[in-house]
């Protein structure tokens, strides 16, 4: 009876952890679960992926994803996805964006930056883009002595890279304003917070240009999309070749920190030197240099903080518009004083703010049929040539 009991006993102390052991060896399949999305690169992959296509998805189906433009949409919806989340903050993904993609994106977008033709065909708006471009900068000048920026971005230099930034936004496009940040070292978090103030300011900048430069002249109201040609396989292939060989050559012979700027000269140079080769690559280009601007534009809304966008963003926001105002009236002196036509003016100023398609949508829906060619040509010469302009400024307030 004794053996009995004991070996009952015995029996139940050796069960006992028996039964206690599943629920220990199943609470970590949970846990591991859990970390994956944040932990796998693949994952962030997937979802910068995602929320680049959904920008320009929004964008091109959505009236408010075009009011926004699709790299404010990506920016937030990664922006949310990594405050819960869902994306990491930190992650050698987005070190991977911006040292290759980001390179990768300024030589694509620049294959039909021929600067001869921009001489030859669009000699109608040059001296007007000039006069915008040189707005711009007037307009960096009074906003750097009228904003007190320091009360968002404590340390000069990052004062100083963020309004050379939205100088080279405001001469070229979103791919100067990158290379000019990235060139400064950024922080992510305020190349995110520019993106979004700017944007906020320009839309309704377009809105007024739209209606101060006149009425429209007959029956064209739609905006202008480029016609590119059907795209193949071999045409983007041919078209990721040729950037990759313009970053290789840059890289060659440039430092880390003048890699963007370089190529940008080389693919200028590319486009100038072989323009009929550069015209045939241009349509996939644009197309291989939108996508990786995208994963981009994810990338730095993925390491931003609510908190942050919006205490640098307000100040960011002032500085745009300063800067946009006095830009506009260096536009009206133009015309008081030396007479340019107000719709060349009102044109070249949307080529410098928003770059060229923007121009050329405007061109055309204001049924200035001869202004879509010359628009779409200084449009590219400010891509060809904020960046370098942008960083001049820059190494004046931080020498």
């Amino acid at each position: 009876m004794r053996a009995t009991l004991l070996y009952a006993c015995g029996a139940s102390a050796l069960l006992t952890p028996l039964r206690r052991a599943p629920p220990a060896r199943l609470a970590r399949p949970p846990t591991a679960l859990r970390a994956v999305p944040v932990q796998s690169e693949w994952t962030t992959w997937a979802l910068l992926g995602t929320t680049g296509a959904l920008g320009l998805y929004a964008e091109e189906n959505s009236k408010l994803g075009a009011a926004l433009s699709s790299n404010v949409v990506t920016m937030v919806a990664a922006l949310v996805l990594a405050n819960l989340g869902a994306l990491p903050t930190s992650s050698p993904v987005y070190g991977t964006v911006v040292k290759k993609l980001v390179p990768l994106a300024v030589a694509a977008l620049l294959f039909d930056a021929d600067l001869d033709r921009v001489r030859r065909e669009g000699r109608r708006l040059l001296a007007p883009f000039v006069v915008a471009a040189l707005g711009t900068i007037a307009g960096t000048v009074v906003a750097w002595r009228l904003v007190p920026l320091q009360r968002g971005i404590p340390a000069l230099a990052a004062r100083a890279t963020m309004a050379s930034a939205l100088t080279a936004r405001h001469i070229g496009g979103a791919v100067n304003y990158v290379s000019v940040a990235e060139y400064g070292g950024a922080a992510p978090e305020l190349v995110a917070a520019g993106i979004a103030a700017d944007n906020a300011v320009v839309a309704p900048y377009f809105v007024g240009l739209f209606a101060a430069s006149g009425p429209a002249k007959g029956g064209n109201k739609g905006g202008a999309k480029r016609a590119d040609p059907a795209i193949s396989a071999t045409d983007a292939a041919a078209a990721v070749a040729a950037a990759l060989s313009i970053v290789a050559l840059a890289d060659a012979a440039a430092p880390a920190h003048l890699l963007l700027p370089l190529t940008t000269a080389v693919a200028v140079a590319f486009a100038t030197l072989a323009p009929s080769l550069g015209a045939r690559l241009a349509p996939a280009g644009r197309i291989v240099g939108v996508v990786a601007m995208q994963l981009f534009v994810a990338a730095i809304g993925a390491a931003g903080r609510v908190r942050g966008l919006a205490r640098s963003g307000v100040w960011l926001a002032a500085f745009s518009a300063v800067q946009l105002a006095v830009h506009f009236c260096v536009l009206g002196a133009a015309k008081a004083f030396f007479g340019l036509p107000i719709r060349e003016l009102a044109v070249a100023s949307n080529a410098a703010v928003g770059g060229p398609t923007t121009a050329a949508a405007m061109a055309t829906a204001k049924g200035w049929d001869d202004l879509v060619l010359p628009a779409l040509l200084v449009g590219i010469l400010g891509y060809a040539t904020g960046t370098f302009v942008s960083i001049g400024l820059l190494s004046m307030w931080v020498r």
